[in-house]
């Protein structure tokens, strides 16, 4: 029974390859998964965030003060379709529909897809105003049980539990291991018009994931719960509810790649004239900052990060070094 349940859900698995990442998506829920090709000899992927219970990583919406996780919630149907090659989920209801669509992205020193941008869109197809927020949980793991780093950001490395604040002006966070890694986004340089995430919290994933909206934030609190989860860490994303006009959208974009010091092709945000790709289309922002300026506030980015390495406050591994090293080179 075991087996056939087993293979029952694989049978349910829609999958998507472009460069080096795959995704497995649930045709009956839209949860999904997210890999790296490891070894192209052998076409062997792992996973960047917790793939055996992918209902561990999911989305909810509130609606007029009643949270619905999405997939699981029988007030909306769940359909996989694809749009230009690409997978896209929709979640409709009475007075509400809401789409997932995954699009490969690659980072600003990656020559191949690396990654995926996830692009979010709640409309009001009702007829009246109504309230709408979006959660998005990641059950992420590489970052568990390596010297307590769980996390590191562009400005700060995360040990215990942290609330970051959408306008704190930090870029990406990175969970890793000695040989792969994810990065999230925590703005969008792909799409001016996404909204940014009210709140992005680093907590245990148990305490995250048991809660139906927002969890009590402590700060300095371990991501422990014991004695049921040790070290287990997550991230969850928060757009607070707002109020959503009859016909009208809210959009919100997040994207999830592998580590790239450059980030997704965007510096600091306060801004200067980056390029940022998703698929083979090529996306020109022009921003306000001097290229020079920019590139000192990349140097003493690493400079800060190298700092941290010495004194051992953070881990870098071979791999992160090259990296530094081959940033440092282009800045030169």
């Amino acid at each position: 029974m075991i087996l056939l349940f087993f293979n029952f859900i694989n049978l349910c698995a829609f999958e998507y390859s472009n460069g080096n990442i795959k995704l497995y998506i649930n045709e009956k829920t839209g949860n999904f998964s997210l890999y790296y090709l490891d070894n192209p000899d052998t076409l062997s992927y792992v996973p960047l965030f917790n793939a055996a219970e992918p209902r561990a990583s999911y989305l909810s919406v509130s609606l007029d003060g009643r949270v619905y996780k999405l997939g699981q919630s029988n007030t909306f149907r769940t359909r996989l379709e694809s749009e230009s090659e690409n997978p896209v989920v929709t979640y409709e209801s009475m007075n509400l529909t809401i789409t997932k669509s995954f699009t490969p992205v690659k980072t600003s020193s990656s020559q191949e897809v690396n990654g995926v941008k996830i692009a979010i869109t709640i409309t009001n197809t009702g007829g009246k105003t109504v309230s709408a927020g979006l959660r998005m949980l990641l059950d992420t793991h590489l970052g568990e049980g390596k010297n307590d780093n769980h996390f590191v950001t562009d400005r700060q490395t995360i040990t215990r539990e942290t609330l970051l604040d959408g306008t704190s002006g930090e870029l990406f966070w990175v969970s890793k291991n000695q040989n792969f890694s994810l990065m999230g986004s925590l703005i969008d340089p792909l799409n001016g018009n996404a909204k940014a995430p009210d709140n992005v919290h680093f907590a245990n994933w148990r305490r995250l994931y048991n809660v139906p909206w927002t969890l009590s934030y402590v700060s300095n609190r371990s991501m422990d719960n014991r004695p049921y989860s040790i070290q287990d860490s997550a991230v969850c994303y928060f757009y607070n509810p707002a109020q959503l006009d009859a016909g009208e959208s809210f959009v919100y974009a997040i994207i999830l790649s592998t580590e790239d010091y450059q980030g997704y092709g965007l510096a600091s945000s306060d801004g200067r004239e980056v390029q940022a790709y998703a698929g083979t289309d090529e996306f020109t922002y022009t921003l306000t900052t001097s290229d020079s300026n920019d590139d000192l506030k990349m140097m003493l980015m690493l400079q800060e990060t190298l700092k941290k390495f010495i004194a051992g406050e953070i881990y870098l591994d071979a791999q992160d070094l090259d990296e530094i090293e081959r940033t440092i080179n282009g800045l030169r």
